[in-house]
């Protein structure tokens, strides 16, 4: 209920667009302390200090814009049948809601499956708790090209999803001054189409790795090609895209699934391409192997050995942590650099970008660590909140600084 409450204020009914984060749960807050069910497990009205024990973990003074302009569906299937190719066409509307002719850029579209609902369990009152709902499975996350204030996008809908009534697409246009938003929900998700194409193709797998040398925490690009579209919804393994690097005796050093790494190429529903890095690993030699399925269930995976530790990754970051977080009074800030020392800074901002508190040292190859005591410059206890811890190394040869930016948050 808090969290509703925090909404509606956030975004009145109206042009008002101007209520800050702090405001609407401060609003919040004196709203709930009388509200039902809340303070009292038996429902009565009573007022009580519960609400006050909710922190907003970020600048209070924030203030989320809405966008300038609008996207409007003007074409879509009214159920996405399972296995069918689909075809998306839409516009972009100025604020008196005609199409902008002038605008030329590009459009991000995200379908997504059944709305995934769930339940938080509580005894409190001998209730079962309140159910809430999660994003459905990815169908198609791609781009595409708006020219004249028009668009049209093509996709292929996986022929295994949870399927129902209540799927999603979202548009969301920004570039040039331009922001603008729309939607299609609920979307229904049906079966199979009865004629929906037999394919029997795996993917093409590409990876890339020019010379086959690879440092850690240097960027790795995978291609992927299918006619089909590129299975996204990640419902279990099989359906993802996982990235593996083994030694030499065939045993798994790293895994991670990379799915919301994958971006189509603008304009392709066939081909796009994982953009993730290389994994910290001892110097050495390595295969790796990356596995992903089509929209029809179709499954590739190809293999590379590569040779880990060499190449211009060597002043590479990489496991930036703060232990704990978030942290009472003190914490420990650790982080790896690459073979090559380095001269380092360690940063502590705050969300609104001011520098809380700085350290200079040398670095070391491996683990370094650095303890926080929760004090600014001046000695001063930080207040609670959420702030950025920034790590920013320079390589003794004299080569570009690299950064690394990870939130830790206070919490007394």
């Amino acid at each position: 209920d808090l969290n509703r409450r925090i909404f509606q204020f956030l975004f009145p009914t109206g042009d008002n667009r101007s209520t800050t984060l702090g405001t609407a749960l401060l609003k919040a807050k004196i709203a709930q302390t009388m509200t039902t069910n809340f303070c009292s497990p038996t429902g009565d009205l009573e007022p009580c200090d519960r609400p006050k024990k909710y922190l907003l973990f970020g600048d209070p003074a924030g203030v989320i814009v809405g966008p300038n302009r609008q996207v409007r569906i003007t074409e879509v299937p009214d159920t996405l049948d399972r296995g069918t190719l689909v075809t998306v066409r839409g516009e972009v509307l100025r604020a008196d809601s005609t199409r902008d002719e002038s605008f030329q850029g590009a459009i991000d579209l995200l379908v997504q499956d059944q709305l995934d609902t769930r339940r938080a369990f509580t005894y409190r009152g001998g209730g079962i708790g309140s159910p809430y709902d999660m994003p459905g499975a990815t169908i198609y996350n791609g781009r595409a090209t708006v020219t004249a204030g028009l668009f049209e996008a093509t996709f292929v809908v996986p022929v295994s999803l949870r399927g129902g009534p209540s799927g999603r697409l979202r548009a969301y246009v920004a570039g040039g001054g331009v922001e603008a938003v729309g939607a299609v929900q609920p979307l229904p998700i049906g079966g199979l189409d009865a004629d929906a194409p037999v394919d029997t193709t795996a993917p093409t797998i590409v990876i890339n790795a020019p010379g086959g040398g690879l440092s850690s925490g240097e960027s790795l690009t995978i291609s992927i090609e299918d006619d089909n579209g590129i299975n996204l919804t990640r419902l279990f393994e099989f359906r993802s895209i996982i990235l593996t690097f083994l030694d030499e005796s065939e045993l798994e050093r790293f895994r991670a699934d990379v799915t919301d790494d994958f971006a189509y190429d603008a304009g392709s529903y066939r081909r796009g391409v994982v953009e993730t890095r290389v994994p910290s690993l001892p110097k050495g030699s390595y295969t790796v192997r990356i596995t992903a399925t089509d929209n029809f269930n179709n499954r590739g995976e190809a293999r590379l050995p590569v040779s880990v530790g060499g190449g211009g990754g060597e002043g590479s970051i990489t496991n930036l942590l703060a232990l704990p977080n978030p942290f009472q009074e003190t914490t420990e800030i650790t982080f790896e650099l690459a073979a090559v020392p380095a001269s380092v800074r360690v940063l502590v901002y705050s969300v609104s970008g001011r520098k809380v508190r700085d350290w200079t040292f040398t670095g070391k190859a491996g683990e370094n660590r650095l303890g926080w005591d929760g004090r600014d410059a001046e000695g001063d206890p930080v207040s609670n909140g959420v702030y950025l811890v920034k790590v920013a190394a320079r390589p003794a040869d004299g080569g570009d600084e690299i950064d690394l930016i990870e939130p830790i948050v206070r919490l007394r």
